[in-house]
């Protein structure tokens, strides 16, 4: 146990739960804090990213950034902010005596931050474009946020960084971090401590601090089919093809990526809270692209992908036996694609 506590269970204000059933000897515990209903899908584009590079370069009311970073290191940790498309989260690593000053830090990023004119136009929107420029040096990243928003269109369409091109202010941030930090969104899981010790590290911070939210329901994620876009630039060429799903029918999908990546094929099924997105993608120069896309095409209408067929070499492997009930066969007779580079040399969609 934790040394210096002087209550061995409190209610936490928002949800507390630990991966450790047994703690370690080890030194190094951590905590994460996701924000739900945060993340791109749930902004005006690029918003969420702005306010998650906040999160670790603005000012709160209790100390600086800067003062908060060289605490982090002195006592052996550090704090990091990402953005998902469904979330913003928040991670600390640090020697377990001190999880009490981690938790209370994270804390007071969520509900303490001033947002400044100037750090948002000399930081936060500087770095948000850093992240974006080197981000879009790949094709492959280009070309798998291109299937997101022909897939979905809003929502989980949404892009996941900030392109400069939407104008925000630090009001805008202010504003986002009201509507989204909020109790029934924030989520607290700690590794290597106990929940009890972490209930009440939470308990005694500025969680507690934090409204109850206001907001009503998303609407339904739509999902689009057969539908194809085309980027010209320079540079390698991508082709990717996907499939918009619901979360009840993954396994199936699953069982495909295995197939595919053993064949050689980039493939995966990428889950959110809202749907999913099985895809499969060829990466090179475009006579490279067209004959690996081609070979891609037959292999998702290869007798040998059938369902039945996947089930009987695969699901003792991988252990999907549970996940295969009920589920039903990959569907693969229309999916969209999306091709970035040099475009003329590959078939469209209609010609695979």
């Amino acid at each position: 146990m934790l040394k210096n506590i002087t209550r061995s269970y409190a209610t936490a204000p928002v949800k507390v739960t630990s991966t450790s059933s047994t703690l370690l000897s080890a030194p190094l515990a951590s905590v994460r804090i996701v924000v739900a209903n945060a993340g791109s899908k749930a902004s005006p584009a690029g918003l969420a990213h702005l306010l998650s590079k906040s999160n670790a370069v603005t000012d709160t009311g209790s100390k600086s950034a800067l003062r908060l970073h060289r605490e982090s290191e002195l006592l052996g940790g550090q704090v990091q902010s990402k953005v998902t498309r469904d979330s913003i989260i928040l991670s600390a690593t640090f020697l377990k005596e001190h999880a009490p000053f981690f938790v209370s830090s994270v804390a007071d990023i969520l509900t303490k931050t001033v947002y400044k004119p100037y750090e948002y136009a000399e930081i936060i929107k500087p770095a948000a474009l850093a992240d974006y420029v080197i981000a879009t040096g790949s094709s492959s990243f280009i070309a798998l946020e291109e299937l997101h928003s022909i897939s979905f269109r809003r929502g989980l369409g949404n892009p996941l960084l900030y392109d400069g091109v939407s104008h925000f202010s630090h009001e805008s941030l202010k504003a986002y971090a009201a509507q989204v930090y909020t109790r029934d969104n924030i989520f607290v899981t700690g590794s290597n401590l106990s929940e009890s010790d972490l209930s009440t590290f939470v308990a005694d911070s500025s969680f507690s601090d934090l409204s109850v939210s206001q907001g009503s329901p998303s609407a339904p994620q739509k999902q689009f089919l057969g539908v194809e876009s085309r980027i010209r630039r320079a540079g390698t060429t991508t082709a990717v093809l996907g499939v918009p799903l619901e979360n009840s029918n993954l396994a199936s999908y699953q069982l495909v990526v295995s197939n595919l990546v053993a064949r050689g094929f980039d493939s995966n099924v990428l889950g959110y809270e809202d749907g999913a997105l099985f895809y499969a993608s060829v990466t090179g120069s475009s006579e490279e692209v067209t004959a690996r896309l081609i070979d891609l095409k037959k292999a998702l209408a290869d007798t040998n992908m059938t369902y039945a067929h996947l089930a009987a070499t695969q699901v003792a492997r991988q252990g999907l036996s549970a996940k295969l009930e009920g589920s039903s066969a990959a569907n693969l007779s229309k999916t969209n694609l999306v091709v970035v580079g040099d475009v003329d040399g590959v078939p469209y969609l209609d010609e695979l």
